[in-house]
Formats: structure tokens, C-alpha cells, sequence
């Protein structure tokens, strides 16, 4: 089966109309729908490096290291390096979403998107 690669062609001059304001909510949502999904992969590297990654229980090295290959998962963060940097990205979120929770700015979501900038 091939797979389209349409969802990444230029959108069309009728999708980008200035008139309303449906392109502007379109490229919000877009912005925040991405972040979320970003820092959920974090988030997610986190956990897994916490749990498994640097678990003092040797099996469970071993058992993160065997699914990671056996996943391929080399193919979407690289070497595991840097799925350790997109982990700690992940305890970054984690640390402002608990320590500053009910800010009037909520700065969660003032924290930059790229996992270099928050690693």
C-alpha cells in the first residue's frame, strides 16, 4: 500500500481567505493541536525513560532497549540520546504543568514548542 503524502501539499487559495474568521482559527488550532501532541510524545519519553530506561531493575533496561529496536522506533527520535532528550523535554512540561499550575498566564503554555529549546 502506498501512503499520500496530499495532508502535505500547499493548501488551495479558496482554503486560505482572509474574509471571517475561519483561517485564523484554522492555523490556531492547528498551532495548539501540534504542541499537544508534541509534548504528549514528551511526556510519554518521560515516563518510559523513568520507568524503564534508567530503572536499576537490569531487566527492565534490557526490555526498553529490545522494544525500542524491535519498533524501529530509531526512525522517529533517532538514537536513543535523543529520545533521552525528548524525556527530559517531557520533565520540563511536567515540572511547570505541576508547579505552576493556576498561573494567570498559565505558563505551560508560554514554554517554547522545540525539544532543544526545552531540553
Amino acid at each position: 500500500m502506498s501512503r499520500s503524502n496530499y495532508a502535505f501539499s500547499i493548501p488551495s487559495s479558496e482554503d486560505i481567505s482572509f474574509e471571517g474568521d475561519e483561517l485564523a482559527k484554522k492555523l490556531k488550532s492547528l498551532q495548539k493541536d501540534g504542541q499537544k501532541n508534541t509534548w504528549q510524545t514528551f511526556l510519554y519519553a518521560a515516563a518510559i525513560k523513568d520507568h524503564y530506561a534508567e530503572s536499576e531493575n537490569e531487566e527492565h533496561k534490557n526490555s526498553f532497549s529490545k522494544w525500542y529496536r524491535q519498533h524501529d522506533l530509531r526512525k522517529f527520535f533517532g538514537t536513543k540520546s535523543q529520545f533521552y532528550k525528548c524525556a527530559a523535554a517531557g520533565n520540563t512540561i511536567a515540572y511547570f504543568a505541576k508547579n505552576f499550575p493556576d498561573t494567570d498566564e498559565d505558563l505551560v503554555y508560554h514554554l517554547p514548542t522545540s525539544m532543544n529549546a526545552l531540553y
